[in-house]
């Protein structure tokens, strides 16, 4: 009769059989823990790729509350998760105890690369969302990953435009811009690129990014540069251009100068010369306009007035591929409240005429602008005549010696924090 043999485990095998039954047995308890909670308190685990889900109950007189937040190993970046997390505790602390309050934060967090974790918070209170918060942090140090590190500057700035309403100005778009460029409260995931109120499909921006394998060309928006209004700033215009001499000559010294200046273009002209306005505007210079063909729009038929703001205005949009509500100055700077009717730019004037269409002479131009600019004011000029540009370097160089800067209107008014509305006259902006 033979005997049956039992196999004597090693203590390696009981080691492993006992970690396997500790681990069933918390992983039950956690389950059973889990679905002991109030069906408010459950969470749910999709999106949450990133880090190891914690959390934490809370209790203040009749209220509750559950935290649920992520855990890396990176020691900083959880100490900034905390420090967040501690905000929306305050605030169910602070709330009144006898209200019987449920309260609830839920998160999102992935991966976007090796270098940085992208988190939503979502706050909750009786069931109803109250608010959310997104950013991008480094997973080393917790520090901010501003979009920027990610995108093409080209595409921040058309998605800044894209998250425009039907209505702004330039300061909304400028202050969206910089937001985008310089702060990291979005949220980036395989499906979407959230920030602000504005959801974009990562499909129809996976070109904008800096490791595209298939880069996509954006249409160009022109953002003004963010100024200092304490330094003494004027807006250099120029009208009836592009001319193929005079215009390239004042974009050189305004170069040479570290100046920018705005260009009322006429529609017929830019047809000649659309190489001078594509290298205006890459050099930072507005583009703007001024009409088609120069006729004074109050004694023009509605007919004729739409001609000639509608074929200026979609000429430049096609040479630059642009986008974004265009600067306009009517021929004499004539307009009335029916001529305003028909469109809804931004009208500029001026607050120093240097009368360069009368004078034709450099020494005067110079004259009237040294005698009449002061900060804010916007000059007006005229980039056909070569004695304008003799008059305009006469002048700009003495002011530049003088502490003054050239900017273009938009960042000039944005400077004062004067939105640029449609359907508005602006003169200066002291």
């Amino acid at each position: 009769m033979k005997h049956s043999r039992i196999r004597k485990l090693t203590p390696v095998a009981w080691v492993l059989i006992l970690l396997l039954v500790l681990g069933l047995g918390t992983a039950g308890l956690f389950y059973l823990k889990k679905s002991s909670m109030p069906s408010w308190m459950k969470v749910e685990t999709k999106e949450k790729a990133s880090g190891e889900m914690q959390y934490k109950k809370y209790k203040t007189g009749k209220n509750q509350a559950i935290v649920y937040y992520p855990k890396f190993k990176q020691k900083e970046l959880n100490e900034v998760i905390q420090e967040k997390v501690s905000t929306y505790v305050t605030t169910f602390e602070a709330m009144n105890p006898d209200a019987e309050t449920q309260a609830k934060l839920d998160y999102q967090a992935e991966n976007i690369n090796t270098e940085a974790v992208t988190l939503r918070f979502v706050w909750s209170v009786d069931n109803a969302e109250v608010s959310t918060e997104m950013m991008t942090l480094k997973t080393e140090d917790g520090a901010g990953y501003p979009l920027s590190e990610l995108m093409r500057d080209d595409a921040l700035k058309h998605i800044a435009f894209k998250s425009m309403p039907k209505s702004y100005d330039q300061i909304m778009l400028l202050n969206a811009y910089e937001t985008l460029k310089s702060q990291a409260s979005y949220y980036l995931s395989e499906k979407s690129l959230a920030f602000g109120d504005v959801t974009l499909e990562r499909a129809d921006i996976e070109g904008y990014f800096k490791d595209a394998k298939q880069p996509t060309q954006v249409p160009y928006v022109y953002i003004p540069r963010k100024m200092d209004r304490n330094k003494k700033l004027v807006a250099m215009t120029f009208d009836d251009g592009p001319h193929f001499e005079v215009t390239k000559k004042v974009l050189n010294l305004l170069e040479e100068l570290g100046g920018k200046a705005t260009f009322f273009t006429l529609g017929s002209l830019l047809e000649k010369h659309p190489e001078i306005v594509k290298s205006a505007a890459e050099k930072g210079h507005e583009i703007a306009y001024h009409s088609y063909d120069h006729p004074n729009l109050t004694t023009i038929s509605k007919k004729d007035i739409l001609f000639q703001i509608n074929e200026s205005s979609q000429k430049i949009h096609k040479i630059l591929n642009s986008e974004g509500t265009l600067l306009l100055r009517p021929p004499y700077g004539a307009v009335n409240e029916t001529v305003m009717s028909y469109f809804d730019n931004p009208i500029v004037n001026w607050s120093v005429d240097t009368k360069d269409w009368k004078s034709r002479n450099g020494k005067a131009v110079c004259t009237e602008i040294m005698r009449h600019t002061s900060k804010g004011d916007i000059v007006l000029m005229h980039d056909i005549y070569n004695s304008t540009y003799e008059g305009f370097e006469c002048a700009a160089r003495q002011l530049k010696a003088q502490g003054f800067e050239f900017v273009t209107v938009s960042e000039l008014m944005s400077a004062y924090s004067v939105p640029l509305k449609g359907q508005k006259i602006y003169h200066y902006a002291h």
